[in-house]
């Protein structure tokens, strides 16, 4: 039986597991295209056969070992890095949807992404219904259709701090037989895991504590969900190794950091408490 681990060793050692001879540090893959003995091999890597690297746009190790990592300290089964914050939503909501379909957001998210749920999706066809954070499962229902395919949330609003019940969005999402998309972003694992209270899909953005100003945006599917088969087969890989190796030694101290600020934070609620009182 594997040996469950701890969110700080999992900072350290999650996503890198070198074999006998191999680097003890994730090394920085800057190659462009991967050999291969015949072209069979290659065509069936183009065809989503096997895996393996080919074109680091696609894929790439360095990369691939962060995605690795951060799923880890989430708790899911597999993810991806895209260029974008933007593309990563985009993404999340076009792997389920298609013209003629509708999503369910909370009104209280990051303005890029309500301008890309109000304005931009629509122009394909993909309506966008939001709802207050704060509205009763019989509210949430109500905004629902039949051609809704995903409810949307941040499990900490950016910027207006609004704290998400994960639970009763899941209820309400599942009970309509669609996925629930929470962006962790402000929370980090250390603080939430949203797969844990019931969320399918988690994703992250720049902005993010986690990755500071070196991430763009991740997200993560949950092992008892398989929502489409891009979210599991295809990878949009086009950061430079060189920042992903930046982003890694950022998360090897991400838990240290983490629990500073909110000691941090603790002590200076409790002493301006004191004061104003």
């Amino acid at each position: 039986m594997e040996k469950k681990q701890s969110l700080d060793t999992i900072c350290i050692q999650g996503g890198w597991q070198p074999k006998n001879g191999e680097p003890r540090q994730l090394p920085i893959y800057q190659s462009t295209t991967f050999k291969y003995t015949t072209s069979e091999q290659m065509g069936r890597l183009f065809d989503l056969e096997e895996n393996g690297y080919f074109y680091t746009r696609l894929a790439n190790p360095t990369n691939d070992a962060v995605a690795a990592k951060i799923c880890a300290l989430e708790g899911g089964v597999g993810a991806m890095l895209t260029s974008s914050g933007q593309a990563a939503n985009f993404y999340a909501i076009m792997n389920l949807c298609q013209a003629g379909d509708h999503v369910v957001s909370s009104a209280a998210i990051y303005g890029g992404t309500t301008n890309l749920f109000t304005v931009t999706i629509p122009k394909m066809g993909v309506e966008c219904t939001l709802v207050s954070p704060d509205a009763t499962e019989e509210e949430l229902a109500a905004a629902f259709r039949p051609n809704t395919k995903a409810l949307f949330a941040e499990t900490i609003a950016n910027p207006a701090l609004t704290v998400l019940d994960i639970e009763k969005f899941a209820k309400v999402a599942h009970e309509h037989g669609v996925p629930l998309i929470v962006d962790n972003t402000f929370a980090t694992p250390i603080n939430c895991r949203p797969f844990e209270w019931g969320a399918d899909i988690v994703h992250y953005k720049r902005y993010s504590v986690l990755v500071c100003h070196l991430c763009k945006k991740l997200y993560i599917k949950h092992r008892k969900r398989r929502i489409g088969n891009s979210l599991t087969k295809h990878k949009l890989c086009v950061w430079s190794e060189c920042c992903i190796q930046l982003l890694l030694c950022s998360i090897r101290r991400y838990e240290c950091s983490c629990n500073t600020h909110l000691r941090h934070s603790y002590r200076d609620e409790v002493e301006g408490a004191s004061i104003d009182g």
